[in-house]
């Protein structure tokens, strides 16, 4: 068994590995091997993975059967990605654009999944309003500022690019279809 480190995972990743971030599932880093023979060096990333708190999912696509092991979570990506980067020569701008989009965009906490949230509201007659609805992308604070900003002659588009929102929604802040139960 090669001792791994991260500086040879680095090297190994640069060659097989991808980083990506998808639409609707997330920020993925992966690497990959087509032979059976390298399933076993998957394995051993896999427990260096684990030594280093990091879980990891190994499987094999159906079609080429090429072996597969990844990470998925945000966090444990941002951990592999702070190791690694010292190290990295072919993949390096994909890992610091990865890096960058997370501290533009940081991931917040959700709460329960949506249909438990409408059932329960339903079943005991409780609306929650603004930043406390599950969906909520701004805190109460950050509409009034928008409020603000806009009877101050701030754009639309630029307020939109600065709260990372659509047009539409500051639109419908401004005209107050959204967000009503704030002054």
């Amino acid at each position: 068994m090669t001792v791994l480190s991260w500086q040879w995972l680095a090297g190994f990743f640069d060659g097989e590995g991808s980083i990506n971030l998808k639409e609707r599932s997330g920020t993925h880093w992966s690497v990959a091997q087509a032979h059976a023979r390298g399933i076993r060096v998957l394995n051993e990333v896999k427990e260096f993975l684990a030594e280093n708190g990091i879980p990891s999912a190994l499987y094999t696509r159906k079609g080429d059967g090429c072996h597969c092991l990844y990470v998925s979570q945000r966090e444990l990506v941002n951990q592999i990605v702070a190791h690694l980067m010292p190290y990295l020569r072919v993949k390096k701008t994909e890992a610091q654009d990865i890096v960058r989009f997370h501290k533009l965009f940081p991931s917040r906490t959700r709460g329960p999944a949506l249909g438990i949230v409408i059932s329960e509201n339903r079943r005991t007659g409780i609306t929650h309003r603004g930043e406390d609805h599950c969906r909520a992308k701004l805190k109460d604070e950050q509409v009034l500022e928008i409020r603000k900003l806009l009877s101050l002659g701030e754009t639309k588009k630029g307020l939109a690019r600065k709260f990372g929102m659509g047009a539409t929604t500051i639109d419908q802040i401004a005209k107050r279809k959204t967000w009503t139960h704030l002054p």
